[in-house]
């Protein structure tokens, strides 16, 4: 591998002289001996390389360029690289003719010339068949900040200095608790073979006074003496907002250890050399800690380490399965899609159950299977999630009877932004961010928000009235944003309000003081969330009513409920799909007509016709409580008990709320299929061929005035 990537750093250069020349070839040869604008792009080369360009540029053009950054704006055909000098084509065909030759001629003499300038690499890594993503799974970008905070410095040295570069001291890893921060740490310095000293809150807080300090001066002493020339040395601070919290939350030993710890890191200043102590700070609470710690200096570079995708979990889990047999269906892609919001160390622990399950099956052969891990699922679930209700629910599409047209608008508004990102990504569309279900009653609202979580393979978030309206200010801001932030780390994701009207009513419309002062910061709260979904991915907020027009206006317009639909109350077809998804597991009698029920069952609801199958069961258990079934006098029975509770005015009234709303602007473009198409073409088509006329009228004449002009002009 290192002869491959010699001769790789060896071509870039040859290539790029060789570019150089064809360029400045042509020029020559069209008789182009003047400046010429002439920019190097030379991004691909190893810093190795673009050192060696530099250097030499300095050396042949006398020029005062120090940096890449100044190769890369400053255009060599039109710069003066000295006070008497303009560089031009003949000299830069010169210099490139020479300086490839004696490039191809180095390459030749010495195999190993590109080798010796990345050595530090090989010294510093360690053992070349191991890296750190043997023991991490995803988490790239957080990987690669530590590699370039600890390995960089003794990799690079030779360019930092000729560039003038300050290596960087310090590093603060941010995210939920098991994420994987500290095996991010311990895997980047096992694969660099590095010093590590860890410290903890435990371990550094004391009983008596100065002995804490004490703690931090030896940790960073130890660090220093073993640190190296050709080795860093690490220190990393676990939960660093318990030993540095914010000034006003901390007492008198928090200030002395804060204080301590800032004269430590001031200590060790940045510099082009190599740093001999790195120092790594991780944390949940990046809120919690004091603002001076993120400052530059000391903890300059700020990384997430988030929730892990999709991609990112199948990776930890065949990482976590690797060792163990699993069963040839076994298909860990669907577990990884399955386990929205499981962190690294849920997912070990999901593991780690599987095999418990496993063992208690069989003791002969320990082989995993989907059984084991459904098993480990219903003990160990997403830990960013606990103390909030969440689930995936399971209720499907075919539970919901009838509302074709709407399962499908919802289908396409939930399912395919999560399942065909890529999709909406390659088109530039942005999905939608909420959705709005109005209508009547029982009319399956809450079913068809379940339906498509479910569909969508979403974590269900869902918030009623009930657990928002609290007596103590602000508990139920605070509920409502700790939900959106749960949200985003369990994405895909969404968010159900029930009764919206109740959260989201409009403004000066409650009855007392009290609930109006409430009931606005809870619409302030989540105008602002709403909002913050713009950046957020997978998160969607569906909320029902059947109260629409009580709903503030600042929520109804797009950007925040992007679309608004209306559940009717289900039509003869309908009824009699779900009279027959509520009959499924009953035991009908023969002269049961479920098409009948359905053409008597007008203006019922759903949980209506659903109540209606459950009280003909219970009318058939009184007749006789060893019945067999449910026959047509149990429905006719239960019937004469249950009215519909909705009127056709009330139903009227509920429409009309769609029709205002397929009314307003955004539905413009229906009006305009009401013009008479046939004047529209007959003028379009008029003043198409008047421009059109007037056109080659004036290009008549300007073809007439020109060869008038060239035959005058050939005349004299």
């Amino acid at each position: 591998m290192r002869s491959s990537s010699s001769n790789k750093c060896v071509l870039f250069p040859c290539l790029f002289f060789a570019c150089l020349l064809f360029t400045i070839s042509e020029k020559l040869v069209a008789g182009e001996s003047d400046k010429v604008k002439l920019n190097l792009y030379y991004e691909s080369l190893c810093p190795g390389c673009q050192v060696f360009i530099v250097n030499y540029l300095v050396k042949i053009f006398d020029s005062d360029l120090h940096t890449v950054t100044d190769l890369k704006l400053v255009p060599f055909g039109n710069a003066k690289v000295s006070d008497n000098l303009t560089v031009t084509c003949q000299v830069i065909f010169s210099f490139s003719l020479f300086l490839l030759i004696t490039y191809l001629l180095l390459f030749l003499s010495l195999p190993n010339l590109m080798e010796t300038q990345t050595s530090g690499c090989d010294n510093i890594v360690g053992d070349d068949t191991w890296r750190a993503e043997a023991e991490i799974g995803g988490n790239e970008r957080a990987l690669q900040a530590l590699r370039e905070l600890i390995i960089f410095p003794f990799r690079y040295p030779l360019e930092a200095r000729t560039l003038g570069l300050k290596w960087s001291r310090g590093l603060l890893l941010y995210g939920p608790p098991g994420t994987g921060k500290t095996s991010l740490v311990r895997a980047v310095v096992q694969e660099c073979d590095a010093h590590l000293t860890v410290l903890s809150p435990h371990s550094v807080h004391r009983a008596h006074a100065g002995e804490s300090e004490k703690v931090l001066r030896e940790a960073f002493a130890e660090a220093s003496s073993h640190a190296g020339s050709d080795k860093p040395s690490v220190i990393f601070i676990d939960e660093i907002d318990v030993l540095c919290p914010k000034r006003s939350s901390r007492g008198e030993q928090g200030v002395r250890i804060a204080s301590q710890l800032f004269t430590l890191m001031d200590s060790n200043k940045p510099s082009s050399s190599p740093p001999r102590v790195v120092v790594v700070a991780s944390t949940n609470r990046l809120d919690a800690i004091d603002p001076a710690l993120r400052r530059a200096g000391r903890f300059d570079t700020l990384v997430e380490v988030s929730t892990p995708n999709e991609e990112d979990r199948l990776k930890i889990l065949q990482l976590y399965t690797k060792k163990v047999s699993l069963d040839p269906s076994l298909d860990l892609q669907a577990i990884a899609t399955s386990c929205n919001g499981y962190v690294g160390a849920d997912l070990e622990a999901l593991c780690r159950e599987a095999t418990i399950s496993a063992s208690k099956r069989s003791t002969d052969s320990l082989i995993l299977t989907s059984q084991d891990f459904k098993v480990a699922k219903s003990v160990v679930g997403p830990s960013i999630t606990r103390g909030i209700t969440v689930e995936i629910p399971k209720v499907t599409w075919d539970d919901v009877g009838g509302l074709k047209d709407l399962k499908k608008k919802l289908q396409q508004a939930v399912e395919w932004p999560i399942k065909h990102s890529a999709a909406f990504t390659k088109m530039g569309i942005s999905p939608m961010r909420g959705i709005l279900l109005h209508g009547p009653p029982g009319c399956s609202k809450t079913t068809l928000a379940k339906a498509a979580a479910n569909a969508a393979q979403a974590s269900f978030f869902s918030l009623s009235c009930a657990e928002l309206f609290s007596m103590y200010v602000g508990e139920g801001e605070a509920l409502l944003r700790n939900t959106f932030q749960r949200a985003r780390l369990a994405s895909p994701s969404i968010i159900f309000f029930d009764e919206a009207d109740v959260v989201a009513c409009k403004r000066g419309d409650e009855g007392s003081s009290n609930s109006s002062t409430v009931g606005e910061r809870l619409l302030s709260t989540l105008l602002t969330e709403m909002d913050g979904l713009e950046e957020a991915k997978g998160i969607l907020v569906l909320a029902a009513t059947n109260r629409p027009y009580a709903i503030d206006a600042a929520l109804m317009r797009p950007g925040r409920f992007d679309l608004v639909l209306y559940v009717p109350p289900p039509d003869l077809e309908a009824r009699l799909e779900i009279l027959q998804v509520h009959t499924r597991s009953m035991k009908l009698g023969d002269d049961v007509d479920l098409r009948k029920i359905a053409e008597e069952t007008d203006l019922f609801t759903g949980a209506e016709l659903e109540g209606l199958c459950r009280e003909s069961g219970t009318v058939s258990l009184r007749e006789n409580i060893a019945a067999s079934g449910v026959f047509n006098r149990h429905f006719l029975t239960a019937k004469k008990s249950l009215k519909p509770a909705l009127t056709v005015e009330e139903v009227e009234t509920y429409a009309s709320f769609r029709k205002s709303k397929s009314s307003d602007s955004r539905t413009v473009p229906v009006e305009k299929k009401k013009v008479n198409h046939s004047n529209v073409l007959g003028l379009g088509l008029s003043w198409k061929v008047g421009v059109l006329s007037l056109m080659l009228v004036a290009a008549g004449n300007f073809y007439v005035k020109q060869t008038k002009h060239v035959e005058l002009a050939a005349a004299t």
